[in-house]
């Protein structure tokens, strides 16, 4: 009963239990042999919390799973290498950004995707430039979070910024709670640009470079090279625009896979709740 009552009145649920389910879904597949009741037991969480979307745990649990789950595998930047792991675990992650249109605009909206995870801190962004934003993390007053829920953040940014881009992002860590900082600070900047921006741009110079070309073979050479000119530039055009819609078709066979995952998971809770 005292137990009880430390939860409810000094310790009170903050996070998410879909972030340790990430860490479990992590760690049962690149740690296969580790004890997960034992982890789990260990941080005061049920399986059947587990596996409840609606679950939130406190910061004296996540204190507790953290020290059990480094101890288990031996890697000290789980918490980092988690986050990172986070769009491929969670599905519904996944989703809810497959509806913005750019990488900026995700982070811009960040004050509407962190309280899904956590209640824990406040966070706000602003754009600093066309390639940079910067992304800002309070915890909340009586709020205590240790170094390894912001390595966890850096790894989901991380995440969430590859979903976009072809690599992690850039991202420099100027100020931060646990080294004299009001708040933590992230600048993230882009990592490799993905392919289908590679192969638009070369689309859009080829275009040009092609214009270019027939126009002086226009005035300056018999017209047969004039028509030769545009052949060859139709000819490329037409390459790299099925190379694009290529890319693009994976890409979306891709979300539609994920759509698929996300209904079955969704179905998987409702029969949990219901048992």
């Amino acid at each position: 009963m005292k137990q009880n009552e430390f939860y409810i009145n000094d310790d009170p649920p903050l996070y998410n239990i879909r972030i340790l389910k990430t860490y479990i879904d992590y760690a049962q597949k690149y740690y296969p042999n580790i004890d997960i009741d034992k982890i789990l037991d260990y941080a005061g969480v049920s399986k059947l919390q587990l596996n409840d979307s609606g679950y939130w745990y406190t910061q004296r649990q996540a204190n507790l799973f953290q020290e059990i789950i480094v101890e288990q595998t031996g890697n000290k930047d789980i918490s980092r290498d988690t986050g990172r792991h986070l769009i491929e675990s969670q599905n519904f992650v996944s989703q809810y950004i497959l509806g913005f249109k750019s990488p900026t605009s995700v982070g811009l909206q960040i004050t509407s995707i962190y309280p899904k995870l956590s209640l824990g801190a406040t966070a706000w962004s602003k754009k600093l430039d066309a390639n940079n934003i910067e992304i800002s993390v309070r915890p909340k007053p009586g709020v205590k979070e240790l170094p390894f829920q912001c390595s966890n953040r850096i790894g989901s940014l991380e995440g969430f910024y590859r979903f976009f881009w072809d690599d992690y992002p850039k991202i420099y860590h100027p100020d931060c709670i646990h080294k004299g900082g009001e708040y933590c600070r992230y600048i993230i900047s882009p990592g490799r640009t993905s392919k289908v921006f590679k192969w638009s741009r070369v689309r859009n110079h080829s275009m040009i470079l092609g214009i270019i070309i027939s126009v002086i073979t226009f005035f300056t050479l018999p017209f047969s090279y004039f028509l030769l000119s545009i052949f060859f530039t139709i000819s490329i055009l037409f390459f790299i625009t099925l190379k694009l819609q290529d890319i693009e078709k994976e890409k979306l066979n891709k979300n539609i896979e994920e759509l698929g995952e996300t209904a079955e998971e969704l179905w998987s809770e409702l029969n949990i709740r219901y048992s």
